[in-house]
Formats: structure tokens, C-alpha cells, sequence
């Protein structure tokens, strides 16, 4: 069943679905297009802000580098650490200062010894342990001099033994004596030079 359209329809007809031909491909092609578009609007966006992050770090680099040897040079000013280049040679340094801090005060130095030394992060620990006998008011100055001085020196263990007193021979009792036996560990750091 055929309808026979006019002449007239018929063109109309042939219009609207070339028309629709046309609207159809348009999507067909143009649709994926503005997609595609879309997408790479936004991976630029984004490559944009990462392009702004990588930028602001390169920029800032050099200002991180130079607060970091500032901050070298302070460290290095405040002399918190031993100069020494090596382990055995800032041993032999604490040795050397704290036999002459003990023998300022009088006190009577039994041995030292060195305490082997441990990794802790970016620094070395390294100490000794030092035994001698003093006054009680020596051995005050003592510590006291140790925890201030520079490079800085830690106490971490210290062991205090009385001495017996002596008898006195008139009276037959035990006088007391003012006088220590002392053990200490004394630590310090040394930063490692690979870093």
C-alpha cells in the first residue's frame, strides 16, 4: 500500500530526511569530537597545575639549598658536635677533656674507657666510661662541667660508691669521709660525614 505523495510532498519529504541524514552524521561525528575535546581540556588543566607545582619547586630549590647550609653553618658555629673526622679520633678528644676536667678539680682518676660506639639515625654515638674518686663538691664541679661545655657531652649512666670511713684511734669510732668512687658514661654524637 503505496501512498502517492504529490510532487510538492515528496521534495518536502526528501528534505526533511536528508535533513535527518545530516543531523545524524552530525552527531556521529561531532558528538565524540566535543568529548574528546572535553577530555583533553582537562588533562591539560591538570598537566597545567602540575607544570605550576614542578615550577614552584625548581624555583624554590635554590632557597631550600641555601637554608640548608645555613643551617650547616650554625651547627657547625654552635659546635655542638665534636670536629673530629673520625670515631677513634673524637674518642680520643672526649678522653682527653674529661681526664683534664678531672684533673682541674683534684680528683683522682682511676682508667677510662672507650664504650663501643652505635649508629642512631644520621649520627654516631660514641663514649667513654670514666671511673675515679673526688671530693663531693669535685665531683659536682665535675658533672656540672661536663653537661656544659662544648662539644656537648652527656652523662647516661654514673654509679657513686662511698668510701668507709676511717676509725679515729682516740674515740674508736667511724669518722666519715668525704670522698667517692665514681663510675660515669659519658656520650657524645658524632654526625656522619656520607650524609
Amino acid at each position: 500500500m503505496f501512498v502517492m505523495l504529490d510532487k510538492k510532498k515528496q521534495q518536502w519529504l526528501a528534505l526533511g530526511l536528508f535533513m535527518l541524514l545530516l543531523l545524524f552524521v552530525a552527531l556521529l561525528t561531532v558528538v565524540p569530537l566535543i568529548g574528546h575535546y572535553v577530555a583533553t581540556a582537562n588533562e591539560i588543566e591538570k598537566l597545567k597545575f602540575r607544570l605550576e607545582r614542578y615550577t614552584d619547586k625548581i624555583t624554590s630549590h635554590d632557597s631550600v639549598v641555601e637554608q640548608v647550609n645555613t643551617i650547616k653553618t650554625q651547627l657547625d658555629a654552635a659546635v655542638i658536635f665534636s670536629q673530629k673526622t673520625s670515631i677513634p679520633l673524637a674518642q680520643a678528644e672526649l678522653q682527653q677533656r674529661i681526664q683534664k676536667m678531672i684533673s682541674a678539680s683534684k680528683a683522682e682518676l682511676n682508667s677510662t674507657q672507650n664504650i663501643a660506639p652505635k649508629a642512631i639515625g644520621d649520627l654516631t654515638r660514641y663514649g667513654v666510661n670514666v671511673r675515679f674518686a673526688a671530693r663531693m663538691q669535685d665531683l659536682l664541679d665535675i658533672l656540672h662541667t661536663i653537661e656544659s661545655t662544648k662539644p656537648y657531652m652527656m652523662i647516661e649512666t654514673i654509679k657513686i660508691l662511698s668510701v668507709r670511713g676511717e676509725r679515729n684511734l682516740r674515740t674508736g669510732k667511724i669518722e666519715p669521709v668525704d670522698k667517692v668512687h665514681v663510675s660515669i658514661d659519658v656520650f657524645s654524637y658524632l654526625p656522619d660525614t656520607e650524609s
